[in-house]
């Protein structure tokens, strides 16, 4: 048994035949985009208005509640004036502004679950890198000390480019030193 399976695009602009076919999916695809547009209107109005932009909100999620509902309810009124599905917003507003909410959350959650997988890498690659980095100049000054040159120990603290080439220097020994 085989399956051959089409996808269509269906969002509002594309496959005009089928959307002249079938008017709800039309009113559907025209609603939606109608949604995404109001989104990010109420989320740049709502930069625009507070001192602490939208990104930066630690714990966005009743605002961006808020900010989700004010779209999908901008979208319905449109699309109430244009005609667009009038009789089933009559009578699902409530329910279709609900839905979308809980769309939207579950849509953020997803992205707040990225973005602090994220996160936790980043901040893993840079405590890495902090303890490898106090670890080899540790070492690297410890080697200086072992042999008399603590005075370069000190000149390396004004001029990194100085210390970049204590460190060239010191790996080169370690590879000679390993040799042998």
């Amino acid at each position: 048994m085989e399956l051959v399976v089409t996808a269509l695009n269906v969002n509002n602009g594309h496959n005009a035949g089928l959307m002249e076919a079938c008017k709800t999916l039309k009113g559907y695809s025209i609603f939606v985009s109608k949604v995404r547009k109001y989104k990010q209107l109420v989320e740049d109005e709502y930069d625009l208005s507070h001192s602490t932009p939208l990104k930066l909100l630690a714990d966005k999620r009743d605002v961006m509640n808020n900010l989700i509902k004010q779209a999908v309810t901008l979208a319905i009124d449109e699309c109430n004036q244009e005609n667009i599905l009038k009789s089933f917003f009559e009578e699902y507003r409530e329910e279709i502004i609900t839905v979308g909410v809980l769309e939207y959350s579950y849509e953020r959650h997803m992205q707040i679950v990225q973005d602090e997988s994220y996160n936790n890498g980043f901040n893993n690659g840079v405590n890495t890198g902090h303890n490898n980095g106090v670890k080899d100049t540790t070492e690297l000054f410890s080697w200086l000390k072992s042999n008399g040159r603590a005075s370069d120990v000190l000149t390396a603290i004004d001029d990194s480019g100085y210390l970049a080439q204590l460190f060239a220097e010191y790996e080169t020994w370690k590879k000679e030193h390993n040799k042998q």
